[in-house]
């Protein structure tokens, strides 16, 4: 799976990051803004939520046989398109009433409309792209995840801290368990 994020500031701004950070000098902005970046990956790996607004692809060698294509990192917000190479190897894009977006679930799906098949495919190995949108709804928890991070990045050349680590996984199990 391949994503670009289109917006990293909807989780935590630069100024907030430095607020949190107690840094009011610009020497360092760079680093604390790759270190934000960092935090925001780690936070999604850590609780499989998408908290940057980002776009995500990902490719099947077909359609499933159960019908049903997980789509994480939830929340899902829609699907961009579904894509496919027909069985000459001709780009076609499914219609939207051949599907069901669930964005309500804990894990996001596309499954299968009522009374349609999937169509017939190339025997590729993408031959399948279904392009979505996620993230975006950022809990106050997950921004605290995310602040628990940066200090960590940022203060890394300092040493590990057994208390921060321990808030960490803390934090980071609550919002897997609450699935936000």
């Amino acid at each position: 799976m391949r994503y670009s994020v289109t917006s990293w500031d909807t989780v935590l701004t630069l100024v907030e990051a430095k607020a949190h950070l107690k840094v009011d000098f610009n020497d360092d902005d760079t680093q604390i803004t790759n270190c934000l970046k960092s935090a925001i990956d780690e936070a999604e790996a850590l609780t499989d939520r998408a908290y940057a607004t980002a776009t995500y692809k990902l490719a099947l060698s077909g359609f499933p046989s159960d019908g049903v294509i997980e789509l994480r990192p939830a929340p899902l917000v829609s699907v961009t398109s579904v894509i496919y190479q027909d069985s000459v190897n001709a780009e076609q894009t499914l219609a939207a009433t051949n599907y069901i977006v669930d964005t309500i679930s804990v894990i996001p799906k596309l499954s299968l409309a009522a009374d349609s098949t999937w169509p017939s495919t190339y025997v590729h190995p993408n031959a399948v792209v279904i392009t979505w949108v996620a993230g975006g709804s950022v809990p106050e928890r997950a921004k605290q995840l995310v602040r628990f991070l940066l200090t960590k990045n940022y203060d890394k050349r300092e040493g590990s801290d057994a208390n921060l680590e321990r808030a960490i996984n803390d934090c980071s199990e609550s919002l897997r368990a609450m699935g936000v």
